[in-house]
């Protein structure tokens, strides 16, 4: 006798959310989508490093302003002094201003006007000349560089047998500090050298320069972009933005005036 036929019970089973973590998963990817997060991460990083840069560079300027640039400086007895020196309301009417600036004048003529290949006497020429440059105006430190590319005079001197000779200034005298360009009389000497620390003659010369000194943020930046250095090199070498914009030419003479 046959089994009678029983129909399948019917069963149902509940719907289940699908959680958000897995569909973001396991849900088809959108290239376009995932384009524009990759750009979004990378303009975000740009910007960070950006604003970073910006800040820190802030920061620097912010420093120079606060903290004093400590200036050395050999007194008419030959000692030496130091002086803290704020570049915060800047005045060249001010006897550490004026020893900065001093210092500043020097360090630029005993580089520019010397020739020393040995460097037991003295930095050498092709190192003393380009640095001499960062003391000067754009204009004239692009015409020097533009009558050395021309001329090759510091280069053909490195390799030469000329005498040797070290600028060493004596005094600076300010002729002018009321309006700009200022002015000041370079008085140096000239020590030849026979061989390494042997001074086989000396000459005394004068030259007038013009000049300005302005230390704020933007020409100490104009300075940095143009001369490549960084901002802690210029503060060593020309803090106060020391820019000649002529330079007169050398007259002998018998002796110089005393030292500073």
């Amino acid at each position: 006798m046959s089994q009678p036929v029983t129909q399948k019970e019917a069963r149902s089973y509940p719907l289940t959310e699908i959680n958000p973590v897995d569909r973001e998963l396991f849900a088809p990817v959108d290239p376009l989508k995932q384009a524009n997060k990759r750009g979004f991460v990378v303009s975000m990083g740009i910007l960070v490093l950006f604003f970073g840069s910006l800040g820190g560079n802030l920061y620097q300027f912010y420093l120079l302003q606060v903290q004093p640039v400590r200036v050395l400086s050999i007194n008419d007895t030959g000692q030496a002094e130091s002086f803290s020196l704020r570049l915060t309301r800047f005045t060249l009417h001010q006897t550490e201003t004026q020893f900065a600036l001093k210092n500043a004048i020097t360090a630029w003529a005993e580089g520019f006007d010397s020739r020393l290949r040995n460097p037991v006497n003295g930095e050498i020429a092709t190192r003393a000349f380009p640095r001499s440059l960062l003391f000067m105006s754009g204009e004239l430190a692009d015409a020097y560089k533009q009558r050395e590319a021309v001329t090759h005079e510091v280069s053909q001197f490195m390799s030469s047998a000329d005498p040797e000779y070290r600028a060493v200034v004596t005094n600076v005298v300010f002729r002018n500090l009321e309006k700009k360009p200022y002015e000041a009389d370079l008085y140096y000497d000239k020590l030849y050298y026979s061989q390494p620390l042997t001074v086989s003659a000396r000459q005394s010369y004068l030259r007038t320069i013009h000049f300005t000194v302005n230390p704020a943020d933007d020409e100490l930046n104009k300075l940095r972009q143009r001369s490549g250095a960084d901002l802690e090199t210029l503060l060593k070498v020309n803090p106060l933005v020391l820019a000649v914009t002529h330079v007169g030419d050398e007259q002998a003479f018998s002796a110089g005036p005393s030292a500073r």
